[in-house]
């Protein structure tokens, strides 16, 4: 699905908050991803939930790249220039710490804005983040 029809299902506000949430996400530029964050959950753009799904499909498919598999289909030469940004070992902690928040929303109700800026925070400074969702102070 192009960004033109997924623009038409669910409006364009929507579809450019994620786009620019996963263009920045790994960029460099923290600050401007966790603005995007804020907006995105502020606005209801998105529930935090879908955010970490997109995430996830996201750096699946530069993984996917990174290890030499035909991934991202008519977006290749795009999601190959994403995945040149990363080491393989950067993409997995993404990957790890967008798991760890993924079990800790389903099973706390710890507040996810905190818990996405903390992926954010931690992927970017290649840090895992404690999994404390099977911990005693778990709600």
């Amino acid at each position: 699905m192009s960004r033109d029809e997924l623009a038409g299902v669910i409006g364009n506000y929507r579809v450019n908050a994620v786009f620019d949430l996963v263009d920045r996400a790994g960029s460099g530029d923290e600050g401007a991803a966790l603005a995007v964050l804020a907006s995105i959950i502020t606005t209801g753009a998105e529930r935090p939930p879908t955010v970490v799904f997109l995430l996830i499909r996201h750096f699946l498919a530069l993984l996917k790249i990174k290890t030499g598999m035909k991934a991202g289909g008519y977006m290749h030469d795009q999601y190959k220039r994403k995945a040149d940004r990363f080491t393989t070992k950067g993409i997995l902690v993404w990957l790890e710490n967008l798991r760890v928040a993924e079990k800790i929303m389903k099973s706390t109700s710890f507040p996810e804005r905190i818990l996405l800026e903390s992926v954010f925070i931690h992927s970017t400074a290649g840090r895992i983040m404690d999994d404390f969702s099977d911990s005693a102070g778990a709600a």
